[in-house]
């Protein structure tokens, strides 16, 4: 791979931040719209409870990893037809991961305050509280998840069925791992294999383990990405 080019990584981030929180927010749009409909409409679906700190985790982790296979699987052939180099499309990727993730967690703190605000009038509950370091787990995980989506759809690429669905297999049980670190409690069962809460370390030692994961996630990218062949034409 040629050296980076720092205009060429800032148009990947800008391009793929917009074109992918363009459909988050269609997508969140719809999704709102039904669950609030179905609370209103439908006795049984009872009441959404919003907890400020993991409003939209579920969501941002499954959309992330979404964008991330996209990114993995068109979204580098598309670039490189444009003369961008590998390494300048992973840095500007990963930034738009980064952005992505912020993004939602924003989206996140306004959806709670709008909740809080409006509780009397629909059909929400907002919880107390929050967990620490909430907002930036939030971030965290949605990052490794569209590092681990971006993994996943390139390896298919490159290597086919097999290899690829070792790689599904192999990230979702990391994932796992991540989710259970920040889990407050929760056990994560991940294709029917599961991880119990990894809530015994430290802010310190949860940190440093986040932090290795993801540095793990870009150096397999950097590797399965820098000499494959890309059909371009």
């Amino acid at each position: 791979m040629a050296a980076i080019r720092l205009d060429h990584s800032a148009r990947v981030a800008i391009d793929e931040y917009k074109l992918y929180m363009f459909w988050a927010a269609v997508v969140l749009a719809i999704s709102i719209a039904v669950r609030v409909g179905l609370a209103v409409f439908v006795a049984e679906a009872g009441i959404i409870e919003v907890r400020p700190d993991t409003v939209l985790r579920n969501f941002g982790q499954v959309f992330a990893l979404i964008a991330g296979i996209v990114n993995g699987v068109y979204a580098i052939r598309y670039f490189v037809r444009q003369g961008v180099t590998r390494h300048s499309f992973l840095l500007g990727g990963i930034l738009a991961g980064v952005g992505i993730a912020l993004s939602l967690q924003i989206v996140a703190v306004v959806l709670a305050t709008g909740a809080r605000l409006f509780e009397s009038l629909l059909p929400v509950q907002v919880a107390s509280g929050g967990a620490a370091f909430g907002a930036l787990a939030g971030i965290v995980i949605a990052v490794s998840f569209f590092i681990m989506g971006w993994i996943i759809g390139f390896a298919f690429c490159r290597f086919k069925v097999l290899v690829g669905m070792g790689t599904v297999l192999v990230g979702l049980l990391l994932q796992g791992v991540l989710v259970s670190i920040w889990g407050e409690g929760v056990r994560v069962t991940i294709m029917g294999i599961g991880i119990p809460p990894i809530d015994g370390l430290s802010a310190a030692m949860a940190l440093a383990a986040t932090a290795a994961l993801l540095a793990a996630q870009i150096g397999a990218l950097y590797l399965i990405v820098r000499d494959a062949p890309l059909p371009v034409q």
